[in-house]
């Protein structure tokens, strides 16, 4: 349990350079993007099926299909993964997301607020680990994605019909 008298909220911590994200797991990402367009009016960026790998204690890998609402809230739909740290077994919100400059300094910081690694994400057939994601006791997971990779996610965002 974090001592709150020493507590400092995630975004004061994390030099954050974009907007946080909610991801939340779907069973079905075309019904779910569809059914939220229809209530909020979100628009999606295309859907994104792309292999992906986790190292470390979560290790897994499995074809992702993730989508981005546009605007604000930026949301991120995944599609379930059973069996995977992508899957719905605990509930629809999966993390909380922010950008920053350096993984492993914020890999750092997490660990000092209480947080432990659940595994650090790529691409399959990548080098370079984009994300990593953590999590602390009461089962919240952030997931810290590299700024290097920004400039593709707004692009991909700005397409989001």
């Amino acid at each position: 349990m974090i001592d709150t008298a020493d507590y400092t909220p995630i975004p004061a911590l994390l030099p954050q350079s974009g907007p946080l994200h909610i991801g939340i797991v779907v069973p079905d990402l075309d019904r779910a993007m569809e059914g939220y367009r229809q209530l909020f009016g979100w628009k999606w960026t295309s859907t994104v099926r792309a292999r992906h790998e986790l190292s470390g204690p979560c290790a897994a890998e499995a074809e992702l299909h993730v989508a981005f609402a546009s605007g604000s809230p930026h949301v991120e739909l995944i599609e379930d993964r059973p069996d995977t740290i992508w899957s719905a077994r605990n509930g629809p919100l999966h993390h909380l997301g922010c950008w920053v400059s350096d993984l492993r300094e914020a890999g750092e910081i997490l660990t000092h607020a209480g947080f432990a690694l659940r595994g650090r994400g790529r691409r399959v057939g990548t080098t370079r680990f984009a994300y990593a994601i953590y999590g602390n006791e009461n089962g919240l997971l952030v997931e810290i994605q590299d700024a290097h990779f920004r400039p593709g996610w707004q692009a991909w965002m700005d397409g989001a019909t």
